[in-house]
């Protein structure tokens, strides 16, 4: 059975793939082909689609796929729900935004702080679609606003450290983008 994920305030709209044997987390447009076609396609790298809960450890953070309720039973919990260390956090732009971004310098992966990144991935939906069958309509109310998402993604990514907070930008092809991730240390 299945119960209510206790990381639910922590669920973004994003990818978990391991590029290299590193975690990344990654958030915005064109991020899924790139980054299996970096991880080589591995199914055992393509750990979360679309729903990735952030867990703090310490000063550590980790990964796990999570759409609001997660298995009872550790001993079945598969691949996905288990955490992974989290080396990069990352939004990819889309080809108007890196454009504005970028605009006459040379395209590549860019560090930025968590504040950024926070407001960045809380743009987007919360897509734990479990949720709401697992909590009161008051306490999914809280999950989607935006503004408590930004604070709680502050709150777990201050101080963390072995966390990289990146901007990946648009790439004419999916190969482009996929070298990017691959090559980036």
């Amino acid at each position: 059975g299945l119960a209510a994920s206790p990381h639910a305030d922590s669920i973004y709209h994003a990818d978990l793939f391991l590029i290299n044997g590193r975690g990344w987390m990654i958030g915005g447009t064109g991020r899924s082909s790139a980054a299996s076609l970096a991880s080589g396609r591995d199914p055992a790298t393509d750990v979360a689609r679309d729903t990735v809960a952030v867990i703090r450890e310490g000063d550590s953070l980790f990964g796990r796929y999570d759409p609001g309720a997660v298995p009872v039973d550790p001993v079945k919990c598969d691949k996905r729900h288990r955490q992974h260390r989290l080396h990069a956090i990352a939004y990819c732009l889309n080809e108007a935004e890196t454009a504005q971004a970028y605009a006459g310098r040379p395209v590549a992966i860019a560090r930025v702080d968590n504040k950024m990144l926070a407001w960045m991935l809380s743009c987007q939906i919360y897509p734990a679609e479990l949720a709401p069958l697992y909590f009161e309509p008051m306490r999914v109310s809280r999950l989607v606003n935006r503004t408590l998402r930004v604070a709680r993604f502050l709150q777990l990514t201050d101080g963390a450290v072995g966390t990289q907070f990146l901007v990946v930008p648009w790439m004419p092809t999916v190969a482009d983008k996929a070298a990017l991730y691959a090559g980036y240390v």
